[in-house]
């Protein structure tokens, strides 16, 4: 719980997904509006920097957050700290009319909706499987996997499509003050660096989170020495950098001295040397992961 006035960078990382629980990897909207809720009634926190690192998802839980997002600039300062990636849903939690910064390398933009579904008809019929569909109407034949749309249904999903790329069209003009014609020249999808997006208005500087902090704190009024939180905590450096190799939580037999070892290893290239030894048994040290299914290594 924060009982000292603190300014907060609070980290929305991986792709955008409805839920109402935390998941690895993903920003949940029901968890991230639940987050952002409590920092918007928190007396003590004086400002937020957005750290957005997301190549996009779901337009309702996009919707879901940057609402929650706006409700959170009403009462405090707000300032956006894009990373590798804030692109479509993405950068549609950004569109609130507060300052956005970005790196000179980082992806965003990406204005765009689709919409897919898995159409396994072919399959289904080749190894003899068959789906019997009682239904009032066609409607309930667009979510079936094994035929494709009508063109009904087709024409359905599309106006689906439009109404939600007209949504983003339209926050996005609002929240840049731009016509909307002129969003639309810079949507379709395409992908801006964050230098093209500054000259083309998507964003308001190139910066990095220290440089977002700043505004923060001059907006909010506050102090040099007013503490900066992270939200959630950041992972000690060797539990994040196993994350990020095995994705999953890892269990170190000898965790202090691999810790030890990280601290002095100072390089990747040493690092992954030392978890090589590790792996190979030429260790005292060991280390437990488990891979995610869909990973190989050869």
């Amino acid at each position: 719980e924060i009982e000292d006035p603190e300014l907060v960078v609070l980290h929305l990382s991986g792709g955008i997904v409805d839920c109402t629980s935390a998941q690895p990897g993903s920003i949940v909207s029901g968890s991230a509006v639940e987050a952002i809720d409590k920092l918007a009634d928190n007396e003590y926190v004086k400002g937020v920097v957005v750290r957005i690192n997301s190549p996009g998802g779901s337009a309702t839980a996009s919707e879901a957050v940057r609402l929650a997002l706006e409700g959170l600039a009403k009462k405090k300062p707000v300032v956006f700290s894009m990373g590798n990636v804030a692109a479509s849903g993405g950068y549609w939690i950004t569109a609130i009319g507060r300052p956005i910064l970005a790196e000179a390398g980082t992806i965003t933009g990406s204005i765009g909706v689709f919409s897919l579904r898995l159409q396994v008809g072919a399959l289904m019929r080749r190894i003899g499987l068959q789906n019997q569909l009682v239904a009032l109407d066609e409607g309930a034949a667009m979510s079936s996997m094994d035929r494709p749309w009508s063109p009904a249904a087709r024409e359905r999903v599309q106006s689906f499509v439009d109404d939600i790329y007209d949504r983003f069209i339209a926050i996005v003009a609002e929240s840049r003050n731009m016509p909307g014609e002129s969003v639309r020249q810079l949507a379709g999808g395409r992908v801006w660096s964050g230098t093209q997006a500054l000259e083309i208005g998507l964003i308001d500087a190139l910066g990095g989170v220290d440089d977002a902090l700043a505004i923060v704190r001059k907006e909010a009024d506050v102090d040099e020495d007013v503490e900066v939180s992270h939200y959630p905590n950041p992972q000690d450096f060797a539990s994040s950098i196993m994350g990020q190799l095995f994705d999953a939580k890892v269990v170190l037999a000898e965790e202090p001295k691999l810790a030890m070892l990280l601290r002095r290893a100072g390089t990747v290239d040493v690092l992954w040397t030392a978890l090589q030894d590790m792996l190979a048994g030429k260790s005292p040290m060991s280390v437990y992961a488990m891979l995610p299914a869909d990973l190989v290594i050869r």
